[in-house]
């Protein structure tokens, strides 16, 4: 199992597929548009400076380099260093960010451009830890620094208003702070024209996370939502929002939508005690309003259960053992508690608002002596049941889905799943140990969830085993459908296309893919794929309009070429690849391997319609017999193209 490299691609916001075939059968049809692809010429740049790395880290990758980005309505963006061809070469001056507005790619930004509202020009765009632009209505907010390299201040630039502003910079003074403090970092989202800022300012010459704020910016002008030590509305005199017991600001986590902004936090002050000082507050026309508090009743649960814990752990959305908060365009919030009672010290739960008011979901318990039994975990065996959770979202229709741990397998490492609720019954997506819907024969070993999108299509990745799957074909993007139907979208050892024109003159093998950050009106993602041979590149995979099946090759068509008999392929024996055709028409057919390279041709003339089958007999144009391995068979007919995997075993 890969559950801890999973659980670092969740906790940066993006996600991971290591060394990875297209989705296949009844559903979503998916077109894959290239947009920018390694060694590639940079427009904007430089004559002979090529794209050589997408994103803003090149040792670490993935979304600790800033995934690429896309909007609603289509519009994407990503960074990208530049080079000539040599990644030895490559100079940390040659970067910038890149802006694709649907039929073009421009030059947004680059290093040493000017910095507007500072003097001084960018010396870098940082990326560290998910700095992703914010792509809304086709305008960009853009994470930037100027300064010298070593000392650098840090920023926010939007065309949210137009032209490029400067938003925020260190060293800015925002409203309540105390006299002569500025901030030092800062965490923002970007809601419709809205930018809101979880910041964190000096005290004196410290630097502590523990003196934190959330303020928003509408019109050009921040407005505060709360400070460390500002009085708690509602609360009786004195009572001042305040760090924990650990020394932790007094935000835990936070969201927002378009209009409004949630926290958990907590507060300090006459009569409140460690035992009640948590609460979630959430905007409301007349300011902040307590949601839930801190030793409260549990709504709708027997007995004496309160919200928290008798042993010191967060009350809401621990960061480090809950789901945190959301919350949706309607308002509904999804949210992570721990509960107590005279039974138990402590129990994670979900609870969400979308009827108005908290509403309990599920409960877990850790696997430990003297813990109850959480609740049943559906779709796993009888006996198994919900230990603890990572992750939740819950979009648009109310729908809630979300990623937690069950009580089965060790302690160390208890099995995961993926469970949804649309709403009314929490029923399995997938689960560690059980059988993967889309792919015949296998078992999930890891799974982790992405999110929905805005039709209630539900995406997740996972690794799984079984007869036929090894390093180079163990791991896929899946989507859930409505209906209940997974499809696989992406696996590894796919043949995706690779050229510009889109027309699937070149074919190579997926290593690993990431998804981006964002989703367009029409569902959609951008995805960063790398090959096996060392190429990259960025896509915008959309679903087809009244497509009814899932395509062989990267959404390129709906032609069905029938799986090789036999596989594996054995020294002597002949594989067949059947395929019918509605009407006379050209064919070709070759097999390429791992690297994507054509090793042997199988067709290339006029075949009439009705059934046809092509052999490949494990030899290649020369009559040699290929190296044991992973091969591809591609077939193209004017009905559509196909590929099927082959292993051949010598």
């Amino acid at each position: 199992m890969r559950t801890v490299r999973h659980l670092m691609a969740l906790w940066c916001g993006a996600l991971f597929l290591l060394p990875v075939t297209p989705a296949r059968g009844v559903g979503l049809e998916f077109d894959f548009t290239v947009v920018a692809r390694r060694g590639d010429p940079a427009p904007g740049a430089a004559p002979g400076l090529l794209f050589e790395h997408f994103g803003t880290l090149p040792p670490l990758g993935g979304n600790l380099a800033a995934p690429p980005a896309v909007g609603s309505e289509g519009t994407m963006a990503f960074h990208a260093f530049l080079g000539d061809g040599d990644p030895s070469t490559i100079e940390d001056t040659d970067r910038g960010i890149w802006k694709f507005n649907g039929t073009s790619l421009d030059l947004f930004l680059f290093v040493g451009d000017p910095a507007p509202g500072t003097g001084d020009i960018f010396s870098g765009f940082p990326g560290l830890f998910g700095h992703t632009p914010f792509v809304i209505d086709g305008r960009l907010t853009i994470f930037g620094s100027i300064g010298p390299v070593n000392n650098p201040a840090t920023g926010i630039w939007s065309e949210r208003f137009g032209s490029l502003e400067r938003v925020l910079l260190t060293g800015d003074m925002l409203p309540d702070l105390p006299a002569g403090e500025s901030i030092f970092d800062f965490n923002p989202v970007h809601r419709g024209d809205e930018i809101l800022l979880n910041g964190f300012f000096t005290v004196g010459n410290g630097l502590g996370y523990q003196n934190e704020g959330l303020w928003r910016n509408r019109t050009g002008t921040w407005e505060t939502i709360l400070v460390k030590d500002q009085p708690v509305p509602g609360m009786p005199a004195g009572v001042v929002f305040a760090n924990d017991t650990s020394q932790r600001g007094p935000i835990s986590v936070w969201d927002a939508n378009e209009t409004t902004a949630v926290f958990a936090g907590t507060m300090e002050g006459p009569g409140i005690t460690t035992d009640d000082n948590e609460a979630i507050w959430v905007e409301t026309p007349s300011g902040l309003q307590m949601l839930v508090r801190e030793d409260d009743k549990a709504p709708g649960r027997a007995g004496n259960v309160r919200f928290g814990s008798s042993t010191g752990f967060r009350a809401f959305g621990d960061p480090e053992d809950d789901i945190g908060i959301y919350i949706n365009a309607q308002g509904s919030l999804l949210f992570g508690a721990a509960l107590h009672s005279a039974q138990f010290t402590r129990a994670r739960s979900i609870w969400t608002t979308r009827n108005g008011s908290p509403e309990f979901l599920v409960r877990g318990f850790r696997p430990l002596p003297g813990n109850p039994p959480g609740d049943p975990a559906p779709g796993f065996p009888a006996g198994v049941h919900f230990s603890h959770f990572i992750r939740g979202v819950i979009n648009d229709q109310d729908e809630i889905a979300f990623w937690g741990f069950t009580d089965s397998g060790s302690i160390l490492d208890p099995d995961l799943g993926i469970w949804w609720d649309r709403p009314g019954t929490i029923t399995l997506v997938a689960g560690e140990g059980l059988p993967v819907p889309a792919i015949s024969g296998a078992t999930f070993a890891s799974v982790v969830l992405n999110g929905f999108d805005s039709t209630s299509h539900l995406w997740y990745s996972a690794t799984f085993s079984g007869p036929g799957i090894g390093p180079l074909n163990d791991e896929a993007i899946f989507v859930l459908e409505p209906d209940g139907a997974h499809r696989v979208i992406l696996r590894e050892g796919d043949l995706l296309d690779f050229s510009s024109t889109g027309d699937g003159s070149d074919p190579r093998v997926v290593a690993f893919v990431q998804f981006g950050a964002g989703i367009t009106d029409d569902n959609g993602r951008v995805l960063e794929v790398f090959f096996t041979d060392g190429s990259t590149a960025i896509y915008l995979v959309t679903p087809r309009p009244g497509a009814t099946s899932v395509p062989e090759i990267a959404g390129v068509s709906d032609f069905r070429l029938e799986p090789s008999r036999p596989n594996p392929l054995r020294a002597g024996a002949e594989a067949a690849l059947s395929f019918s055709l509605p009407a006379a028409g050209p064919v070709t057919g070759a097999v390429y391997d791992a690297g994507g390279r054509r090793i042997r041709s199988l067709a290339n003339g006029r075949f009439e319609a009705g059934p046809h089958a092509l052999t490949w007999d494990g030899r290649d144009d020369q009559g040699r017999l290929v190296s044991a391995g992973v091969y591809f068979a591609r077939v193209t007919t004017a009905a559509g193209k196909g590929v099927r995997r082959v292993v051949f075993v010598r």
